[in-house]
């Protein structure tokens, strides 16, 4: 289970996608299925050097970032990359594709609500209608040179506890993955910030988004200026 700050198929048909937001505009090869049809594949990086960082296995290995000094990553794989300041390890910057929602009726197991590649319009109409959570009004912003939908999202007041091992009074799971089998949650005061965008590569839509994480409101306007910083920086190899 992916709780908010708890630091948890062969390739057919490649088809050439233009690199329209790749930083040296080169042109890449990545097959519209992915990454529901790459091989799983996770590593942990670990202290991150200042300057470019290019993904091994997210985003096909295509996804660029600019660190500055004093970053640590904990997944790189072909359904997640997550880096948090070494001065801050309670705060995450999170980036997926192709997530969709999620509810649980039985604490402790979740279902599939909607689609199972949902535009970032539709996903951010099933999250607000989940009782669980408190979604704010969206407002446009960026990663990198991409348009997307930014909410702030936490735990509703009168949340119904769907995890039998929750840390809090209440957490609420929202979010599951095309290759990983446990959701996504945020427990008790903790909240984030997403941004929901779409793109498309080998002639195939996707969801790409980003998360800053924090374990409240007063961290999250904090540690928001660093996150934004390094969200700006993102080249993938879509359009």
């Amino acid at each position: 289970m992916r709780l908010l700050i708890v630091a948890a198929a062969a390739l057919a048909c490649l088809v050439t996608a233009s690199v329209a937001n790749s930083a040296d505009s080169r042109t890449t090869k990545i097959p519209g299925c992915a990454p529901q049809c790459l091989p799983r594949q996770a590593s942990e990086p670990g202290k991150l050097q200042a300057g470019k960082y290019q993904t091994r296995y997210f985003f096909a290995g295509g996804m660029t970032l600019l660190f500055a000094k004093g970053w640590v990553s904990g997944e790189d794989s072909t359904g997640e990359f997550w880096a948090s300041p070494t001065s801050n390890r309670n705060a995450r910057v999170i980036f997926w594709e192709d997530v969709h929602a999620a509810q649980s009726h039985v604490p402790g197991f979740w279902n599939r609500v909607g689609p199972l590649r949902p535009t970032s319009a539709s996903l951010l109409a099933l999250l607000q209608t989940n009782q669980n959570l408190t979604v704010s009004k969206p407002r446009s912003g960026k990663i990198g040179t991409i348009h997307a939908r930014v909410v702030d999202i936490g735990v509703s007041d009168g949340a119904i506890n769907d995890d039998p091992e929750c840390p809090a009074k209440a957490c609420a799971n929202f979010l599951m993955f095309p290759q990983w089998g446990e959701p996504y949650g945020i427990a008790g005061k903790s909240i984030s910030r997403f941004y929901f965008a779409d793109v498309r590569y080998g002639g195939q839509r996707h969801l790409f988004v980003a998360v800053i994480e924090a374990t409240g409101r007063t961290e999250l306007t904090a540690f928001a200026p660093t996150a934004r910083k390094l969200i700006a920086t993102v080249r993938v190899p879509a359009s």
